[in-house]
């Protein structure tokens, strides 16, 4: 999701619940921005942000993921509900980079 959307990447943290976060940009910049290839998240930490600039809103944006949940949460200076809702489904359905991308669709059905 960060490499369909953020471009200049300008923090990459990982962390666990009982410690502060490291910030880990310079490992990920090395890494040719492969986070699988970073030496620090090959081992599941309880958390991941990034932070760098949304090519969706044009406007910086950091996301925080916690893993083992399924908790995202998205910091920006957009004052747009509509907008964000669009941004947060299109992460959500994984459709960055298609021809749905940012389009309101009918609600995931669960089962």
């Amino acid at each position: 999701m960060a490499a369909a959307d953020l471009e200049n990447i300008s923090q990459v943290t990982s962390g666990f619940i009982d410690s502060e976060d490291t910030n880990i940009t310079e490992l990920y910049k090395k890494s040719n921005g492969k986070f699988s290839e970073t030496e620090e998240l090959k081992n599941e930490a309880a958390s991941l942000s990034v932070a760098g600039i949304s090519k969706a809103l044009k406007t910086p944006m950091k996301i925080v993921w916690f893993n083992q949940t399924q908790v995202l949460r998205f910091f920006t200076i957009v004052d747009d509900e509509t907008l964000i809702k669009k941004y947060i489904e299109t992460v959500i359905r994984r459709t960055f980079g298609t021809n749905d991308a940012m389009k309101l669709a009918k609600p995931i059905l669960k089962q």
